[in-house]
């Protein structure tokens, strides 16, 4: 069984998963793709990939999306960044480099979205564009920046910023073709693993 997944949650959600999933279906062999949201949809259509966890619902008639779990995209800065012991206001904010993901990620598309709310025609002083959920956040952690994160790969080195028209929650979806009958035990199996998720807290 192969599904392709977006790097917030191949960081974060799906190393627990695949314990429990190999727990329960000791037959079943399984292949992660980690996957930007166009590679997701592409996979998907060419059936490389039984199912997705995807950031996005897929609008195609051929799709079910079912709800899996939420997150918040937030503006976040080193523990040791004057900000963080300061506090921070967007006209802070609009000075200082940013570090974000590459263009095409999906929590690119929804930062380049809150700065253009922010302010119509900001452009940001980009300092950093990286590719992976860890270099992002290693970076931030170095004090290199300002940038945008999932609330689910803060760590003790970071500090969100309260700034509350900067956030976004987000859904994730657990997306597959309508007729795969294949992947339903399993599907389920995620969504019961999710339900565990939230109510945990993590």
């Amino acid at each position: 069984v192969a599904f392709a997944v977006g790097e917030t949650l191949a960081a974060h959600f799906v190393p627990a998963l695949l314990v429990k999933l190999r727990t329960r279906f000791v037959s079943t062999r399984f292949k992660v793709i980690e996957s930007n949201l166009t590679e997701i949809k592409a996979a998907l259509k060419s059936d490389e990939v039984d199912f997705a966890l995807s950031p996005e619902p897929l609008t195609e008639a051929a799709y079910l999306n079912r709800y899996l779990i939420e997150d918040e995209i937030l503006p976040v800065v080193s523990a040791t960044d004057a900000l963080a012991l300061k506090g921070a206001d967007w006209q802070k904010l609009k000075a200082r480099e940013w570090i974000l993901f590459h263009p095409g990620s999906a929590i690119r598309k929804i930062s380049d979205a809150i700065l253009k709310e922010a302010e119509k025609h900001f452009e940001p002083k980009v300092a950093m564009e990286l590719r992976s959920v860890a270099g992002v956040v290693r970076c931030l952690e170095a004090g290199l920046g300002v940038g945008f994160i999932s609330n689910l790969s803060l760590t003790d080195k970071l500090i969100p910023l309260g700034v509350a028209e900067l956030s976004r929650r987000r859904q994730f979806y657990l997306a597959h073709k309508k007729k795969n009958d294949k992947i339903r035990p399993v599907a389920d199996a995620i969504l019961q693993f999710a339900l565990g998720h939230k109510e945990d807290g993590k």
